[in-house]
């Protein structure tokens, strides 16, 4: 087996690799597009579809690296390699952006919690945010569950423990056994959680797309020196 043989195999495994990372990129930037849909703020709002449109292009740009592949076009194999170090110069500089941007996205957070707070009797949308946030993360309250209360508003039946909870996570409030952790911290604990993952997930995918680059320049070359009787 020759070196454009094995070069050319190889550039099949790390495109299948690609693929895969291109739609893991995409999942985990739909995920926090998903759990960051109630924040305010242009940053994060322009970083997550990045990372969705980038998982969609990186999957699709694959194709045309097998086919240069399997075809042996060195066009088809260097334009490839060319959209590549674009795509990994691109998506490199998101994620630094969203590792540096990560106090604008806690802010953005505290400051929708803060707004929305104080708009779940008039809006139903943050009533249902709310209500959701409160049963899902087992939580009461922005910070603790007597913000209800300070507001003038009654703590929600979503705040309320089931039967089966853990008592080291309940706390009684006059007559209603309730979560005693505020939401906030839970949340705050989810969306760093979620950019250092997204931001993981991105350096990942960059290196294999860089040596995906490299396998299709080297494969271009060995079929250009072949085709003028190098080889």
């Amino acid at each position: 087996m020759g070196a454009a043989s094995v070069i050319k195999y190889l550039l099949f495994f790390f495109n299948l690799l690609i693929c895969v990372g291109g739609l893991i990129l995409l999942g985990c930037g739909v995920l926090l597009h998903i759990e960051l849909s109630k924040q305010d703020g242009a940053q994060w709002k322009f970083l997550t579809i990045g990372f969705i449109t980038l998982g969609a292009i990186i999957f699709a740009i694959a194709f045309l690296g097998c086919c240069g592949a399997l075809r042996e076009s060195t066009c088809m194999l260097n334009t490839f390699g060319a959209l590549l170090l674009f795509i990994f110069l691109i998506q490199v500089t998101c994620a630094v952006l969203l590792i540096v941007f990560e106090s604008q996205f806690i802010e953005g957070v505290a400051k929708a919690f803060k707004t929305s707070f104080g708009q779940y009797q008039e809006k139903p949308d943050a009533k249902e945010f709310w209500d959701g946030i409160q049963k899902t993360l087992e939580c009461c309250g922005n910070s603790k569950p007597s913000d209800w209360q300070d507001s003038g508003l009654p703590i929600p039946s979503s705040c309320e423990c089931k039967a089966s909870d853990d008592n080291k996570k309940c706390g009684n409030v006059g007559n209603q056994k309730v979560y005693s952790e505020g939401c906030y911290n839970k949340v705050l604990h989810a969306v760093r959680s979620s950019v250092i993952i997204v931001a993981a997930v991105a350096f990942a995918v960059a290196l294999v797309e860089l040596i995906g680059a490299i396998f299709s320049f080297r494969l271009a070359s060995t079929i250009r020196k072949r085709e003028h009787g190098f080889y």
